[in-house]
């Protein structure tokens, strides 16, 4: 059973559904952004900003927010 912190525990405790489907066809997009790590979703959400048009499609394996990557891991540090 994968653990994850207490917060992601809680947070999706109180989500309505279950999980987003696996990604089974091919889907445009520009940019794709690979990992759903805190400075994956950042990226996204900057690429967003910046041009609304186009679609941002975020690749993640687990749980946005809450995977392995190395900025969840150290509680959402990103330094120069």
């Amino acid at each position: 059973m994968e653990q994850h912190p207490y917060w992601l525990s809680q947070a999706l405790s109180a989500e309505q559904g279950g999980p987003a489907p696996a990604l089974v066809s091919d889907k445009r997009a520009q940019p794709c952004i690979h990992g759903g790590d805190f400075t994956g979703l950042w990226t996204a959400i900057l690429a967003k900003r910046a041009r609304p048009e186009p679609d941002v499609l975020v690749l993640e394996a687990d749980v946005c927010g809450g995977g392995g990557g190395a900025s969840v891991r150290n509680g959402g540090c990103a330094l120069t």
